[in-house]
């Protein structure tokens, strides 16, 4: 029976976990020799690395690959325009969107008027831009003109971030169906001639069975950890954990707690446009809000702490990339449960400053005991445990009489009757 296969990326950012799952895709496709391989696609765009990676492989499938832009509301924004446009068969749901694949870039420099940046000498980052934009273009022409898509529109895309609509792409000749559903898509494309890696073979879609390809848990899970939101919470989470562990050595669970969620932290980083300035603003926050545990400054520091935190936050993914932002649902509580944390540190420092030594000499002071011997000045008093020489301070003290511990002088206790 003829099989085809199935893979979701529904609401997915491109990074290297969705390439892996893509690839694997793939793969299993040509292993198994199904009769093509289904990419339902939702996604916002991603990486241009993770993109390449996934073009080349559909580039290089011997098998067909269908890229169906759903479900409604769905969209193939930036990198998504690239994965459709390398498919052998193009469709979309009603009321989805394809385009805007124009590369993030920084802007011209702030303040000149579009004259002035004509005739100035252009920036190292410029150019860089500039290049990236036009091998992009390339790019994406080169996989749209054997697949008789339309050229001049996909350039746009690329350079001017234009989109389209599904009917419109279709009238455009981006995608070659606009179908309900899966099935319906299916059963429309059976008998369809494609051009496979050079030669022509026809596609016998009705009936076959479908299968879906479901990511595999290792893939979930990193998936999972390298979404901006949970590696925004690892960072505090590891932050919290190694500091409760350096301020109480032995305490062991946070340090193991605190060294798991770093080195996670370490591979969602690598994946995500981390913003280092906000990462820094991070550090700093939480830097200034220990330094209050030590140094009395009556919450100044744990206040600029709390503000250094806060913009940390907000910076902590490139602005360049809004749809990777950390929500506010994420920051808000856990800028509470940090300023919380390090607030009952510094209120249990305060408290412990004012409370009276109990250990030392100084320890001594206010402690009751009983005269050993005649005190006239000097005799011998028990006292916390131990004899003590001592000296009263007013009048003489009698054998047997209870006294209290008013000062320390080197190893002579000064005493007084109570």
């Amino acid at each position: 029976s003829r099989v085809v296969y199935v893979i979701r990326l529904e609401d997915k950012v491109i990074n290297p976990v969705t390439a892996r799952y893509i690839v694997h895709g793939i793969n299993r496709a040509e292993e198994t020799r199904a009769e093509a391989l289904a990419l339902v696609l939702d996604t916002p765009g991603g990486l241009v690395t993770s993109m390449k990676e996934i073009v080349t492989r559909m580039a290089n499938s011997r098998v067909p690959i269908i890229v169906y832009v759903a479900p409604r509301g769905a969209m193939a924004g930036s990198a998504g325009v690239f994965i459709t446009m390398a498919s052998h068969v193009a469709a979309m749901a009603p009321e989805t969107s394809i385009g805007a694949a124009h590369p993030v870039q920084l802007e011209p420099s702030e303040g000149q008027s579009p004259n002035q940046q004509e005739q100035s000498p252009k920036s190292n980052r410029e150019v860089l831009n500039e290049k990236t934009t036009n091998i992009l273009v390339s790019m994406v022409k080169s996989i749209a003109k054997p697949r008789g898509r339309n050229v001049e529109w996909a350039e746009k895309a690329v350079r001017k971030s234009v989109a389209a609509t599904a009917d419109e792409a279709l009238k455009l000749k981006v995608v070659e169906y606009v179908s309900p559903s899966l099935e319906d898509l299916l059963k429309r494309i059976n008998g369809k001639t494609i051009n496979l890696m050079g030669t022509k073979r026809q596609l016998h879609t009705n009936p076959a069975r479908i299968q879906e390809l479901p990511m595999r848990w290792s893939e979930r899970f990193l998936l999972t950890i390298s979404s901006p939101e949970l590696t925004y919470i690892l960072m505090s989470i590891a932050m919290l954990a190694l500091v409760f562990e350096f301020m109480n050595p032995g305490a062991v669970l946070p340090g193991i707690v605190g060294g798991i969620c770093l080195l996670l932290l370490l591979f969602s980083m690598s994946i995500l446009p981390i913003n280092y300035a906000g990462v820094a603003l991070i550090l700093l926050g939480v830097g200034l809000m220990v330094a209050d545990i030590k140094v009395l400054s009556h919450g100044v520091l744990t206040t600029g702490g709390v503000i250094a935190f806060l913009l940390g936050s907000v910076m902590f993914i490139d602005p360049a990339y809004p749809y990777l932002q950390v929500p506010w649902r994420a920051i808000l509580p856990m800028v509470v449960v940090v300023t919380a944390f390090f607030a009952f540190c510094v209120g249990k420092g305060l408290e412990a400053q004012k409370r009276k030594v109990v250990t030392g000499r100084e320890g001594m002071v206010g402690s009751k005991g009983r005269a050993r011997s005649r005190l006239n000045p000097e005799g011998k008093v028990f006292a916390e445990g131990g004899i003590w020489n001592a000296e009263a301070v007013e009048g003489v003290i009698e054998e047997g009489e209870r006294v209290t511990v008013v000062s320390v002088d080197g190893l002579i206790l000064k005493v007084k009757c109570e």
